[in-house]
């Protein structure tokens, strides 16, 4: 069912979104997915520190997050940035577009790996470190620092894709290759 993870167990309700965009809104439909999420969105010129960025709880997540959007990017990319508590693993995810990862600060490790394979492919990186995660593939982000946490940015032109198929279900965890 839409409730059960897929190994058969209860997970928390999601709230159904339903974007609000007509032909003649100065808003996208991911500006109206974003808000719903009820996390910070940081708009403007520039970020100052990304390392000390106010953040949100992401309930479907199940992490501390915030949404970035400079002005121009409106519509046509994505930035967030993701905190991961000392020693901790996000949950698993699949996205359906590539997403650009950049280490804004700590030390951790990835695993990616596709449906349908038990290999699991895993890579280390460190503060300064950027890597791309290919669309369609499920990953989960570890912190491997025991005493502080680190902060990812995640790019991607998610805006863009919701502009065409306004479902985020069709992005995230999607069950088709």
């Amino acid at each position: 069912g839409r409730n059960q993870n897929s190994k058969g167990e209860k997970s928390m309700p999601k709230t159904e979104f339903k974007p609000r965009r007509t032909m003649w809104s100065k808003k996208f439909t991911y500006d109206y997915w974003m808000e719903s999420l009820g996390v910070p969105i940081h708009k403007g010129f520039y970020i100052e520190d990304l390392r000390t960025l106010p953040l949100g709880w992401w309930e479907e997540r199940q992490c501390m997050t915030a949404f970035i959007q400079l002005v121009g990017q409106e519509g046509i990319s994505s930035t967030r940035i993701t905190e991961i508590p000392a020693g901790e693993t996000t949950r698993p995810l699949k996205f359906s577009l590539d997403e650009i990862v950049y280490v804004a600060s700590g030390r951790g490790l990835t695993a990616i790996w596709y449906n349908n394979s038990s290999a699991k492919k895993t890579f280390e990186w460190q503060q300064h470190s950027m890597f791309l995660i290919p669309h369609g593939c499920h990953h989960q982000f570890s912190n491997m620092q025991g005493d502080k946490p680190l902060r990812l940015l995640h790019y991607s032109y998610l805006p863009m894709a919701m502009t065409t198929i306004t479902d985020p279900d069709f992005f995230f965890n999607n069950p088709y290759p």
